[in-house]
């Protein structure tokens, strides 16, 4: 947790009060110990603020994405700019984009990348609110919980589901590769009065039991 919250001081990153009071905590209980764990702090921030100096030199475009905090500012950013959102998504030369910038960015990426599919859930959960709200009662589910990986895994199991009931599968009415926010398609709206007829079940087909089973580990 010091050395994360050491990352984001360096970065000008924005950092919560209840964190700030953590690290001193932390800080008053190493004290009292014999280790090098706070002389290491100087050096740990150095090498952050050698890397921040990196990405700002080399792409002024991800040094301001990564500098907002402001959730709906960096949305905007996402929908308006087709050269951030090509750092994160796809793949280059047979590997992700985002082991890319990894390589590049070893000590930001993951800050960046966690930008990235914030902005990204921020776009889903806004498109697809009319679908989400019946089937987070039909499965119990709370999809404002989920990381948008655990999005992408939740639909991944379910995107045979309501087949027999509609011959239109749930994965047909969702995408997950929308960029920008926009209103819901009139499919959409029909298929709200399917789900809400169907009986309310965590396991609509039984052989994805175990699949299920995977993801309620994932999601907390």
């Amino acid at each position: 947790m010091i050395v994360h919250i050491t990352k984001l001081k360096a970065a000008g990153l924005f950092i919560n009060q209840r964190n700030i009071q953590f690290m001193d905590e932390l800080v008053r209980f190493w004290r009292g110990r014999n280790n090098n764990f706070l002389q290491n702090l100087p050096r740990w921030f150095s090498k952050f603020n050698k890397e921040v100096s990196k990405l700002k030199k080399e792409n002024s475009v991800l040094y301001t994405f990564l500098r907002e905090s402001n959730i709906n500012v960096l949305v905007k950013m996402w929908e308006e700019s087709e050269y951030i959102r090509n750092k994160f998504i796809g793949r280059d030369l047979n590997k992700e984009l985002k082991e890319i910038l990894k390589e590049r960015y070893s000590k930001y990426a993951d800050i960046l990348i966690n930008k990235a599919d914030d902005i990204r859930r921020k776009i889903f959960l806004h498109n697809n609110k009319l679908l989400l709200d019946p089937l987070s009662e039909h499965y119990q589910y709370s999809f404002k919980d989920m990381t948008f990986t655990d999005i992408r895994n939740f639909f991944d199991v379910h995107k045979e589901d309501f087949r027999k009931k509609s011959q239109i599968s749930l994965i047909n009415l969702i995408d997950l590769s929308d960029v920008r926010k926009n209103t819901p398609i009139l499919k959409v709206q029909a298929f709200v009065e399917i789900i809400r007829n169907v009986k309310p079940s965590r396991n609509l087909d039984n052989s994805n039991a175990e699949q299920l089973q995977a993801i309620d580990r994932k999601i907390p």
